[in-house]
């Protein structure tokens, strides 16, 4: 990856609900579902409904501790990473806008993804990922192998 293509990249942020009127940028992209960029209805409500078994065996006001076991729990038994990499390879709109975001980028606009959770596991670091790939060379469609996690022998926060 050239100099150029990482300054690139540090022109795409990151960021929860709670900090994005904090963090300047020239474009905010809500990521959540029904955006383009989201996990479909279909794998939200699978990892919905594994969290909420956690919550329920857990107790009823459980611990940000527990909350984030259950985020997970609930990762790992609905394949997330994966099955989310193919919804977005999957989906030529989703494949437009990651393209439109990196030319933004490389014209040296600064762009903001959100979603509603603060902390890995989140499908934004995902997309993330995928736009480092784009920005590595794989143009086309976006790289969704999660080569670069695995290269660096991890499968969390990319940044």
């Amino acid at each position: 990856m050239t100099i150029k293509q990482l300054s690139d990249l540090d022109r795409i942020k990151q960021g929860h609900l709670g900090v994005k009127d904090s963090i300047r940028a020239d474009e905010k992209i809500n990521v959540v579902y029904p955006s383009p960029l989201g996990p479909s209805k279909t794998l939200l409500a699978e990892f919905m409904h594994f969290a909420r078994d956690y919550f329920w065996v857990a107790g009823q006001n459980p611990s940000e501790e527990v909350k984030m076991k259950a985020r997970l729990y609930a990762w790992g038994l609905t394949n997330y990473e994966e099955r989310f990499r193919q919804e977005i390879a999957g989906r030529p709109e989703a494949q437009a806008e990651l393209h439109r975001i990196l030319a933004k980028a490389r014209r040296g606009f600064t762009i903001l993804l959100y979603s509603r959770e603060k902390d890995w596991p989140c499908h934004r670091f995902l997309l993330l990922d995928i736009l480092r790939a784009m920005a590595e060379g794989q143009e086309g469609q976006a790289d969704v192998s999660g080569r670069y996690h695995r290269r660096q022998g991890s499968t969390r926060n990319p940044l």
